[in-house]
């Protein structure tokens, strides 16, 4: 019997042959509360129907409360005929190995006979959520911890305020929008630590600050903002950081979240301050106050311009390049770049990039990105992004002076954005690619990317993820088979990519004027409920499409559910704006099948891979390049 594909596998994994069927574990010697809970939500897992198995766990370390930034998480993990053995140098290993039982774990009842050794490529495998824009409940953020640990992620870093809000009370002054209470925070703090998993908190300064002043205006440099921004990009509102008094007062906040989040690492913004030259000596005084409450800051690269203490730690998420700036200027850094989620691409390109691979590889990843026929559509906006980008990188280089010894990479971290993610686009939006970047910081080089299907069934058995636009069907009041017609045009569609649905009509105009702010489409009060919301990133049917050996059985039901949709769209107009896209498909159909040629096809669409509702039809290119091979090869 073989081991399920696994998200993340072992960098060591020998499969012996048989399997150990169980209905639960019996800690066959003590264990602390942490493994205990966690051995507890595997029994859950199982079907409780076979018999209780030996399972020994042997730690060197006393347990401690929330998991270090320098944790040992290397351990070995035996199952045999005796039962399971877990061997680790700290608790942290053990979180792991249970991890990985969790995900061995076969149709609730057995475990196949293995002997696994592992142990982290990255020290810091984080993600990064964004519930200042669109607020996130307590229970999404406990689902995503969940999620991180089967995949074994290691640190959530939730960005608290932005122009849109403040979501944690400080000194005192309570935000009147959706917020987290400290006790929420504190109980936060202690779930991700049962999971191996430390929570990083961000408030931005000096701009992005609008939320902050807003409890703030004393702070405020000019007039404070009378509410919260609604409008997405760079504000004008900055926190006035040469007074005196501002300082002591943001002393005190680094104190207070100190309080609330006990890791080493605090994150304090510093990106996107267009228009306000911020005091030179602003960071080292973030730093040093930070260091008097034993933490150490981290930046985002923008701050790398001001040259500031090489204490603090530098967040990489302009350019991939700026990494090798920011280490060999002696800057502990994360690299972030290559993993940006709300960018819609496909795991492939982020699964490319390899954080610790070097200059080379991270170019060679760049270049297959540049060169993806899924990033057609915005390959202009590419082009003069990276252009800009690496006149960017050549200029920050020039001013940084090299340090005596480099600095070191401390891991990476994939980024979600909130501006068009609500709760109800979490789980699509996070864990439809997720897995893949995971998958590269545990084991580095050598990381193969997970199988899409088994990491949906995994994610969802495991810890009640739902990926995919399911939930949203179920609120049109469809019955069965009109939800089936409707789920194969969904499963065949795209967001669009890159920045161009949040830039909107203003992409283009943004190209023109880079420093130039233009009228957005979305604010932070549109609604996400329309299908574009909810499509997966990558087109499941895509996906199949390319491994199928039989191409001619996606015909039939790409042709009939252009019909079922024409009747249902009459009764809810909100999937009008999807017929175009469902017409296209429906004539595919007759490609596929060879009621039509291609070219035929193409007369009668010539706009046929233009998004339409913000929507790509990602099955088209697939079907065309399909029937081209399928002729040159009848020619030859």
């Amino acid at each position: 019997m073989l081991p399920p594909r696994l998200m993340v596998p072992p960098a060591v994994l020998e499969v012996s042959g048989g399997c150990l069927d169980l209905g639960g574990f019996n800690l066959s010697q003590p264990a602390s509360p942490r493994l205990l809970r966690l051995v507890e939500r595997i029994d859950a897992l199982t079907d409780g129907e076979g018999p209780e198995v030996d399972l020994r766990i042997h730690c060197g370390c006393e347990s401690v409360q929330v998991p270090p930034a320098d944790m040992d998480e290397s351990y070995s993990l035996v199952v045999d005929s005796s039962g399971v053995r877990i061997t680790a140098s700290e608790e942290w290993g053990a979180v792991r190995a249970l991890s990985l039982i969790a995900n061995l774990l076969e149709d609730g009842r057995s475990l196949p006979y293995l002997n696994a050794e592992d142990s982290p490529r990255h020290a810091w495998r984080g993600l990064m959520l964004d519930p200042a824009r669109r607020f996130l409940s307590i229970d999404a953020l406990k689902r995503t911890l969940a999620g991180m640990w089967v995949c074994r992620l290691n640190v959530l870093h939730l960005h608290l305020s932005d122009d849109q809000g403040l979501r944690i009370p400080l000194l005192g002054r309570v935000p009147e929008a959706a917020h987290y209470s400290r006790q929420e925070l504190r109980g936060l703090v202690d779930f991700a630590a049962d999971l191996g998993i430390r929570i990083i908190p961000e408030i931005d300064l000096p701009g992005h600050a609008t939320g902050l002043l807003v409890s703030f205006p004393d702070w405020a440099r000019g007039d404070p903002p009378e509410s919260c921004s609604k409008r997405f990009g760079v504000h004008a509102h900055f926190v006035d950081c040469a007074r005196g008094e501002v300082r002591e007062g943001l002393e005190a906040m680094i104190g207070e979240l100190a309080e609330v989040f006990p890791d080493t690492y605090l994150h304090l913004g510093g990106d996107e301050c267009i228009g306000y030259e911020v005091p030179k000596d602003f960071w080292s005084f973030l730093v040093d106050a930070a260091g008097r409450r034993g933490k150490q800051v981290i930046f985002w690269d923008e701050v790398l311009d001001a040259g500031p203490p090489r204490e603090a730690a530098v967040q990489v998420w302009r350019h991939h390049a700026l990494l090798d700036v920011a280490l060999e200027s002696g800057y502990a850094s994360i690299l972030s770049a290559p993993y940006y989620l709300d960018l819609m691409y496909p795991s492939e390109l982020h699964h490319a990039f390899d954080a610790g691979g070097g200059l080379a590889s991270r170019q060679a990843a760049q270049a297959s990105l540049m060169a993806s026929p899924k990033l057609r559509l915005v390959k202009r906006a590419l082009d003069w992004f990276y252009g800009h980008m690496g006149a960017l990188v050549g200029a920050v280089q020039e001013k940084l002076p090299s340090a005596t010894a480099p600095g070191r990479i401390l891991g990476a971290e994939a980024c979600l954005w909130g501006e068009l993610v609500g709760e109800a686009q979490l789980d699509t939006r996070l864990w439809s690619r997720l897995p893949a970047i995971a998958n590269r910081l545990w084991l580095g080089a050598a990381s193969v990317m997970p199988d899409r299907l088994e990491t949906e069934a995994q994610l969802s058995r495991i810890a009640g993820i739902r990926i995919g636009p399911e939930a949203w069907l179920e609120g049109l009041k469809l019955n069965h088979e009109e939800q089936t017609h409707l789920l194969c045009l969904l499963d065949c569609l795209e967001p669009i990519k890159w920045y161009s649905r949040l830039l909107g009509e203003a992409l283009h105009q943004r190209i023109e004027d880079l420093e130039a702010e233009h009228l957005r489409t979305y604010d932070a009060d549109s609604p996400l409920d329309r299908a574009v919301d909810f499509v997966n990133p990558e087109s499941l049917q895509a996906a199949l499409f390319a491994r199928s050996t039989d191409k001619r059985e996606f015909a039939e039901p790409w042709r009939s559910q252009y019909p079922a949709l024409e009747k249902v769209a009459k009764r809810i107009p909100r999937l009008q704006e999807l017929l175009p896209l469902s017409r296209r498909l429906a004539d595919l159909a007759d490609i596929i099948d060879g009621q039509t040629g291609h070219q035929a096809f193409e007369d009668k669409h010539p706009d046929a891979q233009a998004p339409v509702a913000e929507l790509c039809l990602a099955v088209l290119p697939l079907v065309i390049d399909w029937k081209l091979s399928e002729a040159r090869n009848s020619a030859s």
